[in-house]
């Protein structure tokens, strides 16, 4: 029988594992997918499949059905470079589609014949070797399972360190922020936790094994809860990791136009326009950027001061509430969009418009 406290974490494995796949399709329906959606949509369905088949492992049912653990060492391997460019797609402020590297994924190919070695084996070898590899006492001959986990290690290790690295050094360069040292715990503790699980099986600890998987998924689950209580906060924790690599000025072309659809993924796509908190020095930050480089691409690129720039959002919206909106009143609508006074909004909508909100209200109802 199993111990309760390791019932509870195979509860754990078993629950963020359901949560990881779930989590990979939402992304495959967003509306504008990109790169970005796509890979991580795959890591999240790798890492749920790879929860489950240590929870199988490790509670027996893989002994049962053996099948369940088909394309193990394929998926270890796989984990790595979706990681790798999860981790430069999204963090990195300098990456773009282009940072997805083929060959980051060959060494998914070196195990393939692991997997086609175990699926073409007997039910018997197969329940005898998961067996061995749950409990620590690999068979001789079979010793060549603990390779698997080590060499999938060693490349995660090899193709997120030099990135790591980067973070870390961007932290001695700068004064560490709050945001930016609980990104670096949280990168930490993900490692140790992978780290748990391939060395708990590579060395025969199944409670360790157990214990990183039970992590890896708490982790997990942690940053969806912040997740949708704090949306922001996730990402400002994201692009606090970019800092390591700051925005090289406006002397690089392509520098400026990765930075410009970002921020117009920002306003159009993430509405960033409807924090009335916002400033200049909040959106650079969330850019990874300085103030005075933000303010340079607007006056340079756009031709407009920072205000200027959010308040056209801010009234385009608000005409078209005025508009379509019969149930909002002129003030609901100013603070919906991101103003936070009656005044501000005014002045704001008659430099654009030349009217004001409620003439313009009046004046598009008559026209209908």
């Amino acid at each position: 029988m199993i111990p309760a406290s390791a019932a509870c974490l195979d509860y754990i494995i078993f629950f963020s594992a359901g949560l990881a796949l779930l989590f990979s399709l939402v992304h495959l329906l967003v509306r504008k997918r990109r790169t970005e959606n796509l890979n991580l949509s795959a890591l999240l369905f790798t890492v749920g499949l790879l929860l489950f088949q240590v929870g199988f492992m490790l509670d027996g049912t893989a002994l049962e059905h053996p099948w369940l653990m088909s394309f193990h060492c394929s998926l270890l391997f796989l984990a790595g470079p979706l990681s790798y460019h999860a981790y430069a797609l999204v963090v990195r402020p300098d990456a773009t589609a282009h940072s997805v590297h083929p060959a980051t994924f060959l060494p998914v190919l070196a195990a393939l014949p692991a997997d086609l070695l175990f699926m073409l084996s007997t039910s018997e070898a197969k329940s005898l070797l998961i067996a061995g590899v749950a409990s620590g006492n690999v068979l001789r001959g079979t010793a060549w399972v603990c390779i698997v986990p080590i060499a999938a290690g060693i490349l995660y290790a090899g193709l997120l360190g030099p990135l790591a690295f980067g973070f870390i050094r961007g932290m001695l360069y700068r004064r560490p922020s709050p945001l930016l040292l609980v990104n670096t715990l949280y990168v930490v503790l993900t490692l140790a936790a992978a780290s748990a699980v391939t060395s708990g099986f590579a060395l025969g600890s199944p409670a360790a094994a157990r214990a990183g998987a039970a992590g890896i998924g708490l982790l997990f689950c942690c940053s969806y809860i912040v997740g949708i209580r704090h949306p922001r906060l996730i990402q400002l924790l994201i692009v606090e990791a970019g800092k390591s690599r700051p925005f090289r000025g406006h002397s690089v072309p392509d520098d400026i136009d990765v930075l410009l659809r970002r921020i117009s993924e920002l306003m159009e796509d993430q509405k960033l326009y409807r924090d009335d908190s916002l400033s200049l020095g909040s959106m650079a930050a969330i850019l990874a950027i300085s103030p005075h480089t933000l303010s340079w691409v607007l006056n340079n690129t756009l031709g407009t001061n920072f205000n200027s720039f959010v308040n056209r959002f801010r009234v385009d919206e608000a005409k078209r509430l005025l508009d379509e909106s019969d149930s909002m009143n002129v003030l609901e609508i100013a603070f919906s969009v991101g103003f936070n006074s009656k005044s501000a909004f005014n002045e704001a909508f008659r430099q654009f418009t030349g009217t004001s909100p409620r003439d313009f209200r009046k004046n598009s109802r008559r026209a209908v």
